[in-house]
């Protein structure tokens, strides 16, 4: 029998009712690992999203090429490998710089058909599918041929779904649809979610991920002359973090040194025109400092130091401009979105800082313009 101390603890203990699953802690930040259609073919591509919304009541999204799963502790890369045994697969993890060669081997490309924080399973040209672990790479046989195209999620709301090629997350704080996170998927190969983490994550994922954002045009006629009066109720882009840095991060000093905002407008039955604003921010403006609109197969430069053009006014200012572009683009009938990046190019003595909203791949803008009408 135990001592009359401990009595009433045990009594709790013996009470005590495991916790209810829908009063877990939800999860942080998302990691997804899908098969995308790219302009040279499939390709697999690695995304990261905050799941925690940011000023703009959206969430970010982080995309980086290749083979990466995030869980929180590890930021697990899959690489393919040529040998003299043939082709391979070799993982690795970024954070603790360690990683080995998945034993096995094939004349042909070996295809990643799922993955999880622990295992990976790979596929081999005769079609026979095999489990790998991560941590300790051994692979057995496996049944699996891929994932489903829906994940329930941790609960409390949140589901990932891929339809039609269409990238979706629903979110509780979300419309029952969800969000649109990619589109032209062809698979779902790996998803995470992350509940917290044990890293100091953020340098890690600056230097692997990169910020692709979207931009929705609202019905404005916006009047070009660099003053934002019409524009105090518009949810702008914010680019400022590191993570949306394309080069140069070495030598920026934070959003004083180096940042932008952009919102966008595009009348209903207009003549085509998009127009944007918002505020560059810099602590020493040059001849060479540019912003670029790149929207679809359009580009316009803008020269912050020069005032007024016939598509642009850029206010004065020491550490922040407002500035205002139009753009005449040709909207064929029945789009209703178009490929955008802007870019912000800072050079100073040292050299240059290029700030994107979205990357340019091959020199097409990776980012999205919604709202087109």
């Amino acid at each position: 029998m135990a001592p009359p101390a401990l009595l009433p603890l045990v009594a709790l203990f013996a009470c005590t009712r495991p916790p209810d699953p829908s009063q877990a802690l939800l999860p942080t930040q998302l990691s997804v690992l899908v098969e995308h259609q790219g302009l040279s073919g499939p390709e697999p591509l690695s995304v990261v999203l905050d799941l925690r919304r940011n000023s703009r009541n959206e969430l970010d999204v982080r995309l980086s090429e290749g083979m990466r799963l995030w869980d929180g502790r590890h930021l697990w890369e899959l690489t393919d490998t040529v040998g003299p045994d043939g082709h391979g697969l070799h993982v690795a993890d970024l954070h603790g710089a360690r990683g080995a060669d998945i034993p096995l081997h094939a004349e042909g490309p070996l295809r990643v058909v799922g993955m999880t924080r622990r295992d990976v399973w790979v596929q081999l040209p005769s079609g026979s599918v095999a489990d790998c672990e991560l941590d300790q790479p051994v692979c057995a046989p496996s049944m699996l041929q891929s994932l489903p195209l829906d994940h329930p999620g941790p609960g409390a709301g949140f589901k990932l779904t891929l339809v039609d090629g269409e990238l979706r997350l629903r979110v509780p704080f979300g419309d029952e649809r969800g969000i649109e996170i990619l589109d032209h998927v062809t698979a779902l190969l790996g998803v995470h979610w992350v509940h917290e983490t044990w890293l100091d994550q953020d340098p890690l994922l600056d230097r692997t991920y990169r910020g692709r954002g979207t931009i929705t045009a609202v019905s404005r006629l916006a009047t070009l002359d660099g003053d934002l009066h019409e524009w105090e109720d518009a949810e702008p882009l914010v680019v400022e973090a590191p993570w949306q840095i394309e080069s140069g991060g070495e030598r920026w000093k934070g959003p004083r040194d180096a940042g932008f905002s952009v919102a966008a407008s595009h009348v209903s039955g207009g003549d085509g025109r998009v127009c944007f604003a918002g505020r560059v921010r810099d602590d020493d403006w040059t001849s060479d400092d540019t912003l670029t609109f790149h929207l679809g197969e359009t580009a316009l430069e803008v020269n912050l130091l020069t005032r007024s053009t016939a598509q642009s006014r850029v206010g004065d200012g020491w550490f922040s401009r407002a500035y205002e572009v139009c753009m005449d683009v040709t909207v064929p009938a029945g789009v209703t979105e178009l490929p955008l990046s802007v870019v912000f190019r800072d050079r100073d003595a040292g050299g240059d800082t290029v700030l994107a909203s979205a990357p340019m791949e091959d020199g097409h803008p990776t980012g999205v313009l919604r709202g087109i009408r």
